[in-house]
């Protein structure tokens, strides 16, 4: 038998919990039910990515509405705005009371002014529409889902993959040996 000169590894085991330094609730802008889900405990997500869908249809409904809302001012800001460049030419000769052309200016006004609700409604219920899909807003990992089939509440939290704290409890002798002395004010707490 020979012998021969060797390193002798050190373990430690222990029991501890890990817990993430940072976590993320990830919340619906919009409420409806919850039509798919596509993520579970565990799972690895990265920024952007599809984690659950909410029923559609209602804020399908109102784009389409806010579409031809916008269709139909801008037809009627066509309309209002030729009325009114006529009252001007008119008011210019003199064929047309000055009553007649405010009523005209005041027309073409409000149209513009309808035009850009509008246009905001449009862009709200774009946003809502897009809201139906729950995205992951950072890469993490899915540690805590609640949530109903019915309503919409919360749907998970996320732990980022970066900087996590390991909580260890070890006895001291174990400290030493393994040489983590810098610790163990921490693990006293």
């Amino acid at each position: 038998m020979t012998v021969e000169l060797s390193t002798i590894a050190d373990q430690v085991r222990s029991y501890g919990t890990v817990k993430a330094q940072d976590l993320v609730s990830v919340s619906p802008q919009v409420s409806n039910r919850l039509t798919d889900i596509y993520v579970d405990l565990g799972d690895t997500v990265e920024a952007g990515q599809l984690m659950a869908k909410i029923y559609d249809k209602t804020f399908r409904d109102q784009l389409s509405q806010a579409e031809a809302q916008l269709a139909q001012s801008r037809i009627a800001l066509r309309r209002d705005s030729a009325q009114f460049e006529r009252q001007r030419q008119l008011l210019e000769m003199d064929l047309v009371s000055d009553s007649e052309y405010e009523i005209a200016l005041a027309t073409y006004r409000n149209t513009m002014a309808q035009l850009e609700s509008a246009r905001a409604s449009l862009t709200q219920a774009q946003e809502n529409f897009n809201f139906t899909e729950v995205r992951a807003p950072v890469n993490g990992v899915v540690v805590s889902r609640s949530l109903e089939r019915v309503i919409w509440h919360h749907l998970d939290k996320l732990c980022l993959n970066w900087p996590v704290t390991v909580a260890l409890k070890l006895v001291f002798s174990y400290l030493y040996k393994i040489g983590v002395r810098s610790v163990l004010g921490r693990v006293c707490n």
